[in-house]
């Protein structure tokens, strides 16, 4: 005789607390992206989480619901403000723990934003008359100065200079206290998936690709002299350089999983082995490590926009999950690794596991934002039968 003993559990997303979040442990590093896990509209739009690279602690930073995935989002080097658009018409400035969010004045939301060294200024897309222009924005006083025409800057880390893509959409750069800007490469970058240009940490090389997505796509390492040090074909996404500037990581548009780029010799190497594809790496601060997105093909739902978080070490080892399906969400933008622990912002929403009974009845006592059942089966012996679908 088949015995089947069905249990039921229940799994409750509680309310966020807002109580600050705390890292446990000895972090000194943490990812920044988007997530719609506690957005109940859209579910393109979401708000910005921190998430503790070692300990998995995560921190809610904004409470808008309206931070687009596919929008901009940016973090100063030192990890000490976020910047984010919202509903694709305002860019905000937060400081890393989620307070003392303000609107910046001026800048267009629908592109690239990057931080100046220092993290006091933003460069942003900004307007000159009818035209798209480069412009930078004081933080604290919100002046802002037009530098040149054109749209996705990017402060290079000596804080010298700002690259950006021209009218044509080529890559040039401008001094950051203005005058002539210079032409990179007359290569035309249609890739808009994240950054159009990256600079490296020294700040004398920029990494861009050429070619849209669904397209040829090709990976080009310039000097700031315009001259092309390598054009790797094949590779896309969006370029993250490693910490000591020796290694480009981007995603080979064939098996679409995450390579290793040599910058001195052009050579790439292939990091992760998914059985799906992955995108948007990015390297922890002490480059031992890089954090990327992998696609969740699994579920069988289109309303699932989410991607996981995962972690690896340079050398293919060390794979961590970071993020699942539930409970505690993925995310719907390019993860970025930055510098200093996660403290402060919002706990997101906490989990209690319930046991449900056929023949009792169940009350909850405290205000539930969702609930999820989920069911177990053991079984005793085997017979025809056995199992259920």
């Amino acid at each position: 005789m088949l015995l089947r003993r069905l249990v039921v559990v229940l799994l409750l997303v509680l309310p966020a607390a807002e109580a600050p979040a705390h890292a446990v442990g000895p972090a000194a590093s943490k990812i920044v992206f988007v997530s719609n896990r506690d957005t109940s509209g859209d579910l393109t739009q979401g708000d910005v989480y921190e998430l503790d690279s070692t300990t998995g602690a995560l921190a809610r930073l904004s409470r808008t619901d309206q931070v687009y995935g596919d929008g901009e989002l940016a973090v100063s080097p030192d990890g000490s403000r976020v910047a984010y658009a919202i509903n694709d018409a305002s860019v905000l400035v937060a400081e890393a723990d989620g307070s003392g969010s303000r609107e910046v004045p001026g800048c267009d939301a629908s592109y690239a934003l990057s931080f100046s060294p220092d993290g006091q200024q933003l460069a942003c897309g900004g307007a000159s008359g009818n035209k798209l222009a480069v412009a930078t924005v004081d933080i604290g006083t919100g002046a802002m100065r037009t530098l040149a025409l054109g749209s996705d800057p990017a402060w290079s880390p000596d804080g010298a200079r700002i690259a950006f893509l021209d009218a044509g959409n080529h890559p040039a750069f401008v001094p950051v206290q203005g005058g002539a800007t210079q032409l990179v490469s007359s290569a035309t970058v249609d890739n808009y998936s994240g950054p159009a240009l990256v600079w490296s940490p020294d700040s004398h090389r920029l990494a861009f690709v050429v070619g849209d997505v669904g397209e040829p796509q090709s990976l080009w390492i310039v000097n700031t002299a315009g001259h092309v040090l390598h054009r790797v074909h094949g590779v896309g996404d969006v370029p993250s350089w490693s910490p000591d500037g020796k290694t480009v990581a981007a995603v080979d548009t064939r098996t679409h999983q995450v390579v290793l780029v040599d910058a001195a010799t052009g050579r790439k190497r292939q990091l992760t082995r998914e059985h799906v594809s992955v995108s948007a790496p990015s390297w922890s601060p002490d480059g031992r490590r890089l954090a990327f997105l992998r696609s969740r093909p699994l579920l069988g739902y289109g309303s699932d926009s989410e991607e996981d978080i995962v972690t690896i070490g340079r050398d293919g080892r060390g794979r961590r999950p970071l993020t699942s399906p539930f409970p505690n969400g993925g995310a719907i933008s390019s993860p970025i690794w930055t510098r200093r622990a996660l403290v402060g912002g919002m706990r997101p929403p906490r989990v209690r596991v319930l046991p449900l009974h056929p023949t009792r009845e169940t009350t909850f006592g405290d205000q539930v934002d969702n609930v999820v059942a989920a069911v177990s089966q053991s079984s005793g012996t085997s017979g025809a039968g056995a199992g259920l679908p």
